[in-house]
Parts: structure tokens; sequence; C-alpha cells
């Protein structure tokens, strides 16, 4: 994997492999456990890239509601609450985004 688009499709079609207890809070570890090791590793183009960083923007607009504070990750635990739940809106948002981001691409 060269990028977190394909970190997220990887984890996306086998949670339970990737993350045993598919929640929200298990792929936020292994997402930043990803971006730690890719800065440290010098990995070109992974550490920053700005694609899956600013899905953090989009969302912020697709949802008003998102306070200033809140990351994709603080918003989506806060507006459904459930560990799990939250996880599948990630997805379901992430894939939104990706398909956006192709279209005006």
């Amino acid at each position: 994997m060269d990028s977190y688009a394909g970190l997220i499709a990887e984890i996306g079609a086998q949670p339970d492999f990737y993350l045993r207890e598919p929640t929200l809070a298990r792929f936020e570890m292994l997402v930043y456990g990803y971006w730690l090791a890719c800065l440290w590793r010098n990995v070109p183009d992974v550490g920053n890239d700005f694609a899956f960083f600013a899905f953090n923007d989009w969302l912020r607009e697709k949802f008003p509601e998102m306070l200033p504070a809140h990351n994709w990750s603080a918003f989506l635990r806060a507006k459904y609450k459930d560990e799990s739940l939250a996880l599948q809106k990630f997805f379901e948002e992430y894939n939104e985004y990706n398909s956006l981001k192709l279209v005006k691409s």
C-alpha cells in the first residue's frame, strides 16, 4: 500500500481482518499509525497525502454542524454514537468523497 486510498480500500474490503473488531477507534489508530510509519520512513507522498487530509474539509462542507475543533473521526463518532456504525459511515462518506474527487479531476 502506497497511499491512504490504498490502505482505506484494503481495510474497507475486509474490516474484520484488519481491525478484529471493526470500530472507528481501531480504524483511526491504524490510520494514524500508518501515517506515523510513513513519516518516520520518509515514504514519499504518503506522509503528506493531501487528498486524504482534504476529506476533513469536504466533510465539514457537507455537514455544516461539524464544529471547527472536530476532525473526521471526532465528528463521525459524535454524530453516530456507535463506533461500528461510525466506521461504516466513514467508508460511505469517504467513497462519496472519492467519487466526487474523481469527477472533478
